[in-house]
């Protein structure tokens, strides 16, 4: 019946939050379903025409070893759908896993399955055309890539967010207060030029294919390479074709630290 919602309003692109294949763990992130129910829920979309999906997956999950991750990107691989999302799961005290005496995996361990998950699904044909998105050539999300890009977008319902120009807002969380009035917001911010500058680079960078510089001139009017001459001189970073890349996605957060002038 739900797939045939889908057919009706042309869905075309199906999210499933799988998270992992091991069932220990799915049951430590209080999830319902076990792996063999998302492999049913795949085949049933599969044998109806619904093949564009995107599933997503955690790592640094709190028990998880490397080993237990292997297992996880097997089954995974096994799924053949054409979009993982990866998600790294950070423990905080005030959570359920920090009150019950969790604490988050070793950075290093957790940098050794980042490049685990990326090594090998490049190997399979997938684009890590996102820092923590692959497709197979030609799934990349779209909608995503509107955010990434920088672009404006509208959030609608409670507690979402909108960016428009240089005003971003996220909207009441309160039910009744949304019902009487949508335009009620809990937060209301005026991005300064910097601002806008800073984040579009802190987005675009996660891109693949990094920031295109001429839009960049054009959208802030000025120099872009001039603007950050000094920021420009980290190792990681590189201009082709026009476009400012990173060599090494995993480091980012640090090489973003020399465009906070």
């Amino acid at each position: 019946e739900k797939i045939a919602i889908f057919n009706k309003y042309n869905i075309n692109r199906i999210s499933m939050g799988v998270q992992t294949s091991n069932d220990n763990l799915l049951s430590l992130l209080n999830r319902k379903h076990s792996f063999e129910d998302v492999r049913q829920k795949i085949k049933l979309l599969k044998d109806n025409g619904l093949n564009n999906i995107s599933i997503d997956l955690m790592y640094s999950l709190p028990t998880q070893t490397i080993d237990i991750l292997n297992e996880t990107i097997d089954d995974f691989l096994s799924l053949n759908v054409p979009h993982v999302s990866l998600y790294s799961l950070t423990v905080e005290e005030n959570t359920v896993f920090g009150k019950k005496g969790y604490t988050s995996l070793d950075e290093d361990i957790e940098a050794d399955m980042y490049e685990l998950i990326v090594s090998r699904l490049e190997s399979h044909g997938y684009i890590n055309y996102e820092v923590s998105n692959f497709s197979k050539p030609g799934f990349e999300s779209k909608h995503n890539i509107g955010y990434w890009k920088y672009d404006n977008f509208l959030g609608i319902s409670l507690n979402a967010s909108s960016k428009v120009g240089n005003a971003r807002w996220t909207n009441t969380n309160n039910f009744n207060d949304y019902f009487n009035d949508y335009n009620l917001r809990i937060e209301n911010i005026v991005l300064s030029k910097e601002d806008m500058m800073f984040e579009n680079i802190m987005m675009s960078l996660r891109l693949k294919n990094g920031l295109n510089i001429n839009e960049f001139n054009k959208r802030y009017c000025c120099n872009f390479i001039e603007y950050y001459s000094n920021a420009l001189k980290n190792n990681n970073l590189y201009i082709h074709d026009g476009y400012l890349k990173v060599k090494n996605l995993g480091i980012l957060n640090s090489t973003l630290l020399d465009f906070m002038q």
